[in-house]
């Protein structure tokens, strides 16, 4: 909203050409938030915006503004002004522009880039994309073992203006291996005259360069770290990952799994999104459970002769699908929620089933007696009275639950065993496959207590 109130406030000065009041704009308030104000402008508009100030000051509030807009910005932007621009950025923030770009504009600015922070950018490019290593910074700051905590303090004076996060230093040998931390607040308490590695934690927690980002969020939330450093194979020090970008990450993976979770396709912003590319992300999954709810289809035919010679059965048809279907997806989110926070793993399987088939048991029972009650009061020419159409659909109430239950705790374990994403066993999927099994188990009662 402030955003948008601003938008023709700004456009004024820039018509007016005011750079004294867009410079105190621009350096009077936080960069993110500076970075939200100008989103409301066209891209070339906030080029304009950005030029009043100095290159280190445009570099932070550019980096804070969307990675889309960023990118729309670029062509706009003299290809030499573009390199200092890159060179002056946080440098995970970046490689995530460079890639962002299209491949002609990439190759025209790069061998514009100093030759280390070309080198930077190509080797942090080059890792896959949901490894730790593509999230990283080499942004950090590190210390040699055998340094006094003063020279430590001079040091750091002196790294802290180009580094993400000077609250943990790492330690690292002359070839660069890691080989402990130590925290600001450790090197302010100590003596100055001690040594680096006397006042250094040796046992430091680390995550691999090739480890899935997945893995590094579970490892900063065990541990409640502000920073993780990542190494290589050979224990080097090759970058370090904050938890800002962790959080990042926890909200891309949410949304990821409650787009699987609902078959709504990969996310994409759905109010820049065109209808069409909205369609074609949920069709392909909505034909999949038109093709999985033709067998609902095919085993009210084969059980035809029952419910056509019982027509009180059809009565209580979508009341158990819809049991079955919200039994199983209550189990299904609990596991996959159990699965992504580390709660449940795969060997914890058998708890999960006995749980789920005792769970089932209790809540089936509930339910199957109250559906029986109202079976009761149902007119049929049965001679039994209404007793063989209670049976049916109490028993097959209790059936259907413990079986949407267990599977609905199971798939998403069985999932996870074959290396997918239990996210991928979509509500609507395993509804679809839950409705087709209470339909034969419902009949299947049905034909033999009413029919025997």
């Amino acid at each position: 909203m402030a955003s948008t109130l601003l938008v023709p406030e700004l456009r004024e000065l820039l018509a007016t050409g005011n750079a004294d009041a867009l410079r105190e704009f621009c350096l009077r308030g936080r960069p993110a938030v500076v970075a939200d104000l100008l989103s409301g402008l066209e891209p070339e508009e906030v080029w304009r915006v950005l030029q009043v100030v100095e290159l280190p000051d445009r570099a932070e509030i550019f980096s804070q503004l969307e990675l889309e807009l960023q990118a729309q910005m670029v062509p706009d932007i003299e290809r030499e002004e573009m390199a200092r621009l890159l060179e002056e950025m946080p440098h995970d923030l970046r490689v995530d522009l460079v890639q962002a770009l299209e491949e002609e504009v990439r190759e025209d600015i790069l061998p514009l880039v100093a030759r280390a922070e070309r080198a930077d950018i190509r080797r942090l490019a080059s890792y896959p994309e949901d490894t730790a290593g593509a999230l990283m910074t080499t942004d950090y700051a590190a210390l040699p073992p055998q340094v006094t905590v003063q020279e430590a303090l001079e040091r750091l004076r002196l790294q802290a203006p180009d580094r993400e996060t000077i609250y943990y230093v790492y330690v690292i040998d002359e070839n660069r291996r890691l080989t402990g931390f130590v925290s600001l607040k450790d090197l302010i308490l100590a003596r100055p005259s001690r040594l680096v590695r006397d006042v250094m934690y040796t046992d430091v927690v680390s995550v691999r360069a090739d480890q899935d980002r997945e893995d590094v969020a579970d490892v900063i939330g065990h541990y409640d770290l502000l920073a993780v450093p990542v190494v290589n194979a050979e224990g080097v020090l090759v970058g370090i990952i904050t938890v800002d970008d962790i959080v990042e990450v926890l909200e891309e993976e949410a949304t990821e799994d409650i787009y699987h979770y609902g078959a709504a396709g990969e996310p994409v912003d759905y109010l820049s999104a065109s209808p069409l590319s909205i369609a074609r992300q949920r069709l392909p999954w909505l034909m999949i459970l038109v093709l999985a709810a033709f067998l609902s289809g095919f085993v009210l035919q084969q059980f035809s002769p029952v419910w056509t010679a019982l027509a009180p059965l059809m009565i209580f048809v979508p009341l158990l699908m819809g049991a079955g279907g919200s039994a199983g997806t209550q189990s299904t989110t609990v596991i996959i929620r159990g699965l992504a926070t580390g709660e449940i793993t795969l060997a914890d399987r058998f708890r999960v089933l006995r749980k789920e088939v005792t769970v089932g048991l209790m809540v089936g029972a509930a339910m199957g007696i109250l559906a029986a009650g109202r079976a009761w009061f149902i007119k049929t020419d049965s001679h039994f009275g209404n007793l063989h159409l209670c049976a049916s659909v109490g028993l097959a109430m209790v059936c259907a639950v413990v079986l949407a239950k267990t599977i609905g705790g199971l798939l998403p374990l069985a999932l996870k065993r074959l290396g997918f994403d239990p996210a991928l066993m979509s509500a609507p999927l395993i509804t679809t496959i839950l409705d087709s099994l209470t339909l034969t188990i419902y009949f299947t009662l049905a034909a033999v207590i009413m029919l025997a």
